[in-house]
């Protein structure tokens, strides 16, 4: 009879815990469809108008343009010429060029049935409704709960800055500034974080390590700047020794 009441009081907790864990997983679930509903309920407007935006989208959508005829031409697309922008510029010799490089990718293989102005105001929307996805995923990686990471994602699109173009939706957004490719980056920057701390707890191989610090790299323009200049002194300096 005891060993009865026994088993029977070792399932309970089992039973209770099953339960919490699925409750838990309703309410993670809940939250992030909440963070992202309601961000493409508030960004909807954004790719629902005929224009586009006033601000830097201008040069963006140049640059996507400048990646397209780079591939269809067959052209190195990392470094093409951007012919319209100051008489002519190397402008991905300086500047990152994998945002511009991913959206150019899709026109081509859709056989342009998608504008690169549509494209370009849909990639915004979709990573800017996106955002708490990112924040929950990495704060997984850092190793907090399930529930303090889907509320961090809640709060994740609430950070601004006043006119200091962060995080905050007047960066990106049609009366903002328009900063696409660093919309890439504060996609990018959490996860790079957790790749560096995995690499530094857990890991015995730079694999995932390099391939986030190279896409950290195309995404950094400082960090492009200075990879370009070395890789110009090591060829001008092979140039002068032959």
């Amino acid at each position: 009879m005891g060993k009865s009441k026994e088993l029977t009081g070792s399932k309970r907790p089992s039973g209770g815990g099953w339960y919490f864990r699925v409750r838990e997983g309703l309410i993670v679930i809940c939250v992030l469809l909440f963070a992202v509903a309601f961000n493409l309920y508030y960004l909807h407007p954004e790719v629902t108008g005929d224009v586009l935006d006033w601000n830097d989208s201008v040069m963006h959508l140049l640059l996507v343009d400048a990646a397209v005829e780079a591939l269809t031409h067959g052209l190195d697309v990392t470094d093409p010429w951007q012919g319209t922008m100051d008489m002519g510029f190397p402008r991905f010799h300086y500047y990152q060029h994998l945002p511009y490089v991913i959206v150019a990718l899709v026109h081509v293989v859709t056989l342009g049935a998608f504008p690169s102005a549509d494209m370009l105001n849909w990639t915004t929307f979709l990573l800017l409704s996106m955002f708490p996805l990112s924040i929950y995923w990495s704060l997984r990686i850092f190793g907090f709960d399930r529930i303090s990471s889907a509320m961090g994602g809640l709060v994740a699109s609430l950070a601004a800055t006043n006119g200091l173009f962060g995080f905050g939706f007047s960066s990106y957004v049609f009366s903002g500034g328009g900063l696409y490719s660093q919309l890439w980056g504060m996609m990018l920057l959490m996860h790079f974080v957790c790749f560096l701390r995995y690499l530094y707890f857990f890991s015995q191989s730079l694999k995932k390590t390099m391939i986030m610090t190279i896409t950290q790299i195309l995404t950094s323009n400082e960090l492009r700047i200075l990879y370009r200049r070395r890789l110009g002194r090591l060829q001008e300096k092979d140039y002068t020794s032959s």
